[in-house]
């Protein structure tokens, strides 16, 4: 088990019995500039108790967790925490296997394939690349039509000079050489 963040808090307690005490548990720090501790999968913390504020008891550990997708095991003496089945846990929040994305239809929970991010939705957006092969074939088109005009131009332009050129030797013949036609 690691603990990402170990910040030391003082709270006050009200004793209620000489084995019970009550107090509020501080919200856990999350930096937003810290991707590590963005997305935690428990939030826990030492507990210890003191009288004076100088002497402590011995800290426990208190583990807060979300019971409708996580639970807490305990296997050979150490605390294990397990997602349960059918649930992804994304953000800091237990989603049900299906569930889609309230900020991205084409992102769903699918258990199969990720349990702590969204998962794509097959087919989702294809409408979108076929609007992209469209414009693809239409622009292509275009493309080849301009090449194709370009060649006839290029070739026309060779040919010119070579009807010139004979144009200009018939009128270089004298008069009785000339023929018509």
């Amino acid at each position: 088990m690691t603990f990402k963040n170990k910040e030391i808090k003082s709270v006050k307690g009200v004793h209620n019995t000489i084995a019970e005490i009550q107090c509020n548990i501080p919200q856990p720090y999350i930096a937003e500039s810290d991707p590590d501790l963005k997305d935690v999968f428990i939030h826990g913390y030492r507990i210890s108790v003191s009288n004076t504020g100088k002497e402590y008891s011995i800290s426990r550990p208190l583990f807060i967790l979300d019971s409708t997708c996580q639970i807490a095991s305990n296997l050979s003496g150490s605390i294990v925490f397990i997602l349960k089945e059918n649930f992804c846990f994304i953000n800091g929040n237990c989603i049900t296997n299906g569930t889609i994305d309230g900020s991205n239809k084409c992102r769903t929970c699918q258990t199969n394939l990720q349990k702590f991010s969204w998962s794509w939705m097959e087919g989702c957006g294809k409408s979108d690349k076929n609007y992209l092969w469209i414009l693809g074939a239409v622009l292509g088109g275009l493309a080849f039509l301009v090449s194709i005009i370009g060649l006839t131009l290029l070739v026309v332009k060779h040919k010119r000079p070579r009807i010139d050129a004979f144009v200009e030797e018939l009128s270089n013949e004298p008069p009785s050489t000339m023929k018509s036609f």
